[in-house]
């Protein structure tokens, strides 16, 4: 590890690496989004909120597309890399909840290769979704690679035909699968159509679907509905009102279309993030260049489960301002991140934004230093109640681009290099049409020989506070994912405190009194797979941490 002071660099736009996801992970069953509201409620009232900002990265330039904090309370990252490799690779990199790196590692093949999305999954590995140019039919194929906790591969596929196709976004299904959304150019109506993919546990494809027009149709980001079907966004050029038109794909658990929505004026408008909300709708993320205050504006549409528009907003300043992250917060909120050109102390700095429940801007922060370029690609709320924010910064080297980790409190406080922008909030009134969306199916799959090697390294900024500052009074849980039976250690030895395991719906599995104890065993009979939340009290001291059970 190294530590130097900020400087920044010119801004490389890569089209490739243009849309990004983000949420919370999450193992669907019937009870999805109940989820949203109560998961992170538990730790609003932490005692320690962790702060601190870093990058991480190599000799080349490391372009962090996705982030997500994991069950152990550290944080799981991707995007590619030009450190390592002939033409790029994907990077993978594990940290623990201070930001210190547990794994490196990237993988590829050849050729270019890179990543765009990135979840944990029920096993307690991970998911990867992104691009190969190394191995496939043709072009870029989408690549999704599947690992175990420790980053060794545990399986790998590329899935298209012989022109570019693209994966944007992976989540794991109720039935152990995976789904992937992009686009391809290989099959469909147009020149690009949104493509989605289902595949199964271990990498076997299932079924293919494309959707679009005559134009360039692309998704951005999927998610598993309650009731087992799937919501897509992205944009599109086929339909709407102007030259790119955020695009709203529901479709059923076989990936046949329910309906599909265009929102947007007579400019470009476009979808980077959707997420279902408690009440059973939808709340759309991305930029408006149609409605706003500047060139273009953070859009924030919500919807009720019929993609009927119930409200709608834009943030920002007389610049450039692009929404890329989404997701509702305990108090029915919302939390958003991108990037600004109005505001901020260079260039173009990493964006935040908290609204209320019907989008009323609440308050609004900058990150980035004096010169060049940062951006943030994607959020995750953290189980101390506070936010992390994850993207690009070319502030701390002089000659590369670096992943861009930032961890605030619940007021997106990170202890240096921020300001508190004077955001615009403005209510367009969009126009709206029902598409007559095409579909199709198309998709080879393939086995690349995928290839790894280790390599990273952190440059901290900002005195990191709340790390030390207070002792966890949870050191670990072990096993994590477990069957049920594991051991909760304690930071110190605690006296009279209280263990409480709630599920993700905040229903109660298991409470108990403590005395006297520097850990616990615990057995939990008949509980279902899924991930549940130990809260522990010593005293005034309170602290929760996510629990995995297979």
């Amino acid at each position: 590890m190294h530590i130097i002071p900020l400087q920044k660099k010119l801004y490389i736009y890569i089209p490739k690496q243009k849309y990004k996801t983000k949420l919370n992970f999450i193992v669907m069953k019937k009870q999805l989004l109940v989820t949203g509201l109560m998961l992170f409620a538990m730790y609003i009232n932490c005692p320690a909120q962790f702060r601190f900002q870093e990058a991480i990265g190599d000799t080349g330039s490391d372009y962090g597309n996705y982030m997500m904090q994991t069950a152990d309370g550290g944080y799981i990252m991707t995007g590619p890399t030009l450190s390592f490799g002939t033409g790029g690779e994907v990077y993978l990199i594990k940290t623990d909840a201070s930001g210190t790196i547990f794994v490196p590692k990237h993988f590829g093949g050849a050729n270019a290769d890179g990543s765009s999305c990135v979840r944990q999954t029920i096993d307690g590995g991970y998911i990867v979704a992104g691009y190969s140019s190394s191995f496939g039919a043709g072009g870029n194929d989408v690549y999704v690679l599947k690992t175990y906790d420790n980053l060794a591969i545990t399986w790998s596929k590329v899935i298209g035909g012989t022109a570019d196709d693209m994966g944007r976004s992976v989540r794991q299904t109720a039935d152990s699968g995976y789904i992937v959304t992009g686009y391809t150019s290989s099959f469909g109506a147009g020149n690009r159509d949104v493509y989605l993919v289902k595949i199964d546990a271990g990498g076997n494809l299932l079924w293919t679907k494309t959707f679009g027009g005559a134009g360039n149709d692309e998704g951005a980001e999927v998610q598993q509905t309650t009731d087992g079907g799937y919501i897509i966004a992205g944009y599109t050029s086929s339909f709407g009102a102007g030259a790119h038109d955020i695009y709203l794909i529901k479709t059923d658990n076989a990936g046949n279309i329910v309906w599909t929505k265009t929102f947007g004026g007579f400019a470009d408008d476009e979808a980077r993030s959707v997420y279902q909300t408690s009440d059973g709708g939808y709340v759309v993320n991305g930029f408006t260049a149609s409605y706003g205050s500047g060139l273009k504006d953070v859009y924030l549409i919500k919807t009720d489960d019929n993609g009927s528009i119930e409200w709608q907003k834009t943030f920002g300043g007389n610049n450039d301002d692009l929404g890329t992250t989404v997701q509702q917060t305990p108090d029915a909120g919302y939390i958003i991140t991108g990037q600004t050109r109005s505001f901020g102390l260079a260039a173009e700095d990493v964006y935040l934004i908290r609204t209320d429940s019907i989008g009323n801007y609440v308050w609004s922060k900058t990150y980035g230093t004096l010169s060049g370029y940062d951006f943030g690609n994607c959020l995750d709320q953290t189980t101390d109640g506070g936010f992390a924010v994850f993207g690009i910064s070319f502030s701390f080297s002089p000659v590369h681009a670096d992943f861009y980790l930032i961890k605030t409190d619940n007021n997106g406080t990170s202890s240096c290099n921020e300001g508190n922008p004077p955001t615009l909030n403005t209510t367009p009134v969009p126009l709206i049409s029902m598409p007559p969306t095409m579909t199709s199916a198309g998709g080879t799959i393939f086995q690349p020989n995928t290839t790894w090697w280790y390599g990273g390294s952190v440059i901290m900024n900002c005195n990191p506070v709340g790390i030390n500052e207070t002792a966890m009074v949870i050191s670990g849980i072990y096993p994590n994912p477990s069957s049920g039976n594991f051991i909760i250690k304690f930071g110190n030895t605690i006296l009279s405190g209280k263990i409480e395991i709630n599920n993700l719906i905040g229903q109660k599995i298991f409470n108990e009194t403590i005395l006297n104890v520097s850990q616990k065993e615990i057995h939990l009979k008949n509980v279902e797979s899924g991930i549940y939340f130990v809260k522990v009290r010593d005293g005034e001291k309170e602290y929760s941490e996510k629990l995995v059970i297979e």
